[in-house]
């Protein structure tokens, strides 16, 4: 279902639209098409579907950037085309730049920031130099990121998601005009190359560190096609930057197949619906070539039994090309081409700092104690270079808070790229960190580490093991899990946060040993226990203690099976059994029984209910002829066998039918009609109305072996009223919702019939008018 929401913020929800098509390509268009025609039923929608209004569709939002407002008769109709609201970034303008070389993180970060969006990086990618980022809107240079880096994008939720390649790697074949019919198919060799050279870092002396060559085995077939030579500063390794540029080569065809998905599917597609970024195989015998394809592009129609329309690609559009037509800035290059050297405004922004700094400094140099250098517009600003090391200081050499010495380095602040090392220690150690792992300490002890993916926690009194989280394999050697361990009488609890007079308050405490003030062995729970599930209690009992442990009362599985309650001395009440002769039956020691519901005592003679006073009783009983009812030993009624079945008479039947007396309650979604359909009605005589004259033919339900009546209306040897007449008022609202839909679906065809017969009479006024231009 379609729902729109206008720039004002009125929402409503959206009927009859047709035609409702939804478009989505590897980074680019994510974009939702319609036809809406105005009906009664959403005129007080219509007006809302307007250019900039959001329509959400399955969980995504779109936004109107094509309307076409149009009549067929006198119905106003609208043709809409809305695309995805990630799309609105190209609103947002990023005024400032960054330089240096940047992680995808700290990209996406610069590019996506006051847009709304929150994204994730799933994949694995390098690093990359950037010069003067920014100053563009945030589509252009999240366009750029992904060019950049090689990466593709997926958009769940208010979240985009980036990966190195999405969708999934299939081994299925496709060839051409073999297993599959194509709808449309375009090749391109204007982009073909099958030869690239790749130069790496650049040296002072204008050499590089290294150099490659790629020719493609395609040059057999198209002859030696040179492409755009690849500088990149990041490569220093000859193997490194050949796979690389191999990469970067597009040397085979762009082709491009849009195919029914139906087709690929009969010819043995993998999996179960069309996937954006899935792998394929093309062998395309028209220029002998077997290269990969992917789904590149979905065309599917969401609501209609139309099958979706899947395009093969071998090469990415542009996100910015297919999906924001939006000039952005050219990417300025790493490199002064007339000087060969990198441009200054490419360096990292702290080595740009120093730069002009050490440049444009103006110092006087003395010889004392070493050399020092002495700003000439500031002298409290000096550099100190001896035998003992090199000290920066900001008042005149009093001390030096930035210092490089045989015992190390000091800084106030050191700015880094990688960093390498063996061990780290911050603050005063109070953290620590070396090859093995990371290690937490408070006043000298160590309070946790992590070691191998193992958490540890210590006693900060005497740095004695308390426990650990570990990553472990269960006994079957192969399910793995994570479980914390406890060192022995150790207790693990569960806090939580009442308010700051309190503060945290255990509500759950596993305490294996004896030894807490106040806390008895084994599970404490502070809060009420609900298990959803089969509760297991040892040794098939479970005990409800008291204050005195050994005063208790339980419920335990006796010797015979049978399900027993004693009292808090152990005596035993009542049991229920569950074998022997007298089967599921609940048994009471010398008491009585409290009913609150019906009671059917299955074969018992006799049924006493005592008044108020329990000394006046009423009974029934039965023998083998009748079924009496006596009060005070005086028979009131008599009821014989042979008259059971005689009409019952009363102003009314109430049924109870409150909630608080069920469980699960829940629409009942099977088609009731559909029984009632099942069920078979049968014409019969009462026995006991024959025996007495009467021949009335009577029709109904018949309980018995061999007769179709439904098990669920049945009621030991008869059928339960109430649950029938639920049956028939569900069975006449799905009568009515049929009849209701007949009508909507009249009123559609008629208002659909009006557009075709408007379709036909342009076609047939274009034809006359083609026929005037022939004669």
């Amino acid at each position: 279902m379609l729902i729109v929401t206008s720039l004002q913020g009125q929402t409503e929800a959206l009927t009859d639209y047709k035609e409702l098509t939804r478009k989505q390509r590897v980074n680019g268009e994510r974009s939702l098409s319609f036809v809406l025609f105005k009906t009664e039923r959403n005129a007080h929608a219509f007006d809302l579907v307007k250019e900039e209004s959001i329509i959400e569709y399955d969980d995504h939002k779109y936004r109107i950037k094509q309307l076409e407002e149009l009549a067929v008769g006198a119905v106003p109709m609208k043709r809409v085309r809305a695309d995805h609201v990630f799309f609105d970034v190209i609103d947002v303008y990023q005024y400032g730049t960054i330089s240096g070389t940047k992680t995808i993180s700290e990209a996406l970060s610069f590019a996506l920031n006051g847009t709304g969006w929150t994204f994730v990086v799933v994949g694995s990618f390098s690093t990359v130099q950037f010069e003067n980022f920014g100053d563009d809107n945030a589509a252009a240079l999240f366009q750029k990121i992904l060019e950049s880096y090689g990466a593709e994008f997926d958009i769940v939720g208010n979240e985009v998601r980036i990966y190195n390649q999405i969708g999934a790697n299939t081994d299925f074949q496709f060839r051409y005009r073999h297993n599959i019919k194509t709808l449309e198919k375009i090749v391109k060799t204007d982009n073909l190359s099958t030869y690239i050279k790749g130069y790496g870092k650049r040296n002072d002396d204008g050499t590089y560190a290294t150099t490659a060559e790629y020719t493609s085995p395609m040059a057999s077939i198209f002859g030696i096609r040179h492409a755009k030579p690849i500088y990149d500063e990041r490569f220093t390794n000859s193997n490194s930057l050949l796979e690389y540029i191999k990469t970067q080569i597009q040397d085979t065809p762009e082709i491009s197949i849009t195919i029914d998905f139906v087709d690929l599917a009969k010819a043995g597609y993998p999996l179960p619906r069309p996937r954006l970024g899935d792998t394929v195989y093309l062998i395309y015998e028209p220029l002998g070539i077997d290269i990969t394809t992917r789904i590149m592009e979905i065309t599917d129609y969401p609501e209609s039994d139309r099958s979706p329309e899947v395009t093969l690609a071998n090469f990415k559009e542009s996100f910015t090309d297919v999906s924001i037509r939006y000039t952005k800035s050219q990417i300025e290059k790493i490199y002064n081409e007339q000087t060969g050297r990198i441009r200054y405004t490419a360096l990292d922004e702290a080595v740009r700092q120093a730069t002009e700094a050490l440049q444009s400094a103006q110092t006087e140099l003395k010889f004392e104690n070493g050399i020092i250098a002495i700003d000439k517009n500031d002298p409290n600003n000096i550099v100190l270079f001896n035998s003992a090391g090199i000290g920066i200081s900001d008042d005149g050499g009093q001390t030096f808070k930035t210092a490089m010495t045989g015992s190390g380095i000091v800084a106030d602040v050191i700015t880094s790229g990688a960093l390498n090392t063996n061990n780290i220690v911050v603050g005063n150690n109070k953290i620590r960190m070396d090859n093995n792992g990371l290690y937490v300490y408070k006043n000298g002890i160590m309070g946790a580490s992590l070691v191998e993916g193992n958490l540890t926690f210590f006693d900060q009194t005497n740095g004695q093991k308390i426990g650990m989280f570990a990553a472990t394999v269960w006994s079957d050697g192969v399910t793995k899990g994570i479980s914390m361990n406890m060192e022995h009488d150790r207790y693990i609890s569960f806090g939580h946060y009442l308010n700051p007079t309190v503060g945290y308050t255990p509500m759950l405490i596993l305490n294996p040993g004896t030894a807490m003030d106040g806390v008895p062995q084994g599970i404490v729970a502070n809060l009420p226990f609900r298990a959803n599930a089969d509760m297991w209690l040892g040794t098939n009992a479970l005990r409800f203690g008291l204050t005195n442990t050994h005063n208790h009362s339980a419920l335990w599985h006796d010797a015979n099976n049978n399900l027993a309650i004693a009292s808090y001395t152990g005596i035993r009440l009542a049991y229920l059994t569950s074998g022997g002769v007298a089967n599921d039956r609940l048994t009471v020691d010398a008491n009585s029984v409290d009913v609150w519901q019906d009671l059917d005592l299955h074969g018992w003679k006799l049924l006493r209910v005592a008044e108020a006073d329990f000394m006046s009783t009423a009974r029934i009983a039965h023998d083998n002829d009748a079924v009496y009812i006596q009060h005070n030993g005086e028979v009131r009624a008599t009821q014989y066998k042979s008259a059971t079945y005689v009409p019952v008479r009363a102003s009314s039947f109430p049924t109870g039918s409150l909630a608080e007396f069920k469980e699960e309650i829940r629409p009942w979604e099977e088609s009731a009609l559909e029984k009632i359909r099942q069920a078979t009605i049968y014409e019969y005589y009462l026995k006991s109305e024959l025996e007495r004259g009467i021949y009335r033919k009577r029709q109904g339900l018949v309980v018995g072996e061999g007769y179709n009546t439904p098990a669920g209306v049945i009621d030991g040897d008869g059928v339960e009223q109430y649950l029938m007449n639920s049956w028939s008022w569900k069975a006449i609202q799905e009568l009515d919702s049929e009849q209701q839909s007949l009508k909507d679906r009249i009123a559609w065809l008629e208002l659909e019939n009006q557009y075709l017969k408007q379709k036909v009479s342009q076609l047939e006024t274009r034809i006359a008018e083609l026929e005037t231009k022939i004669v």
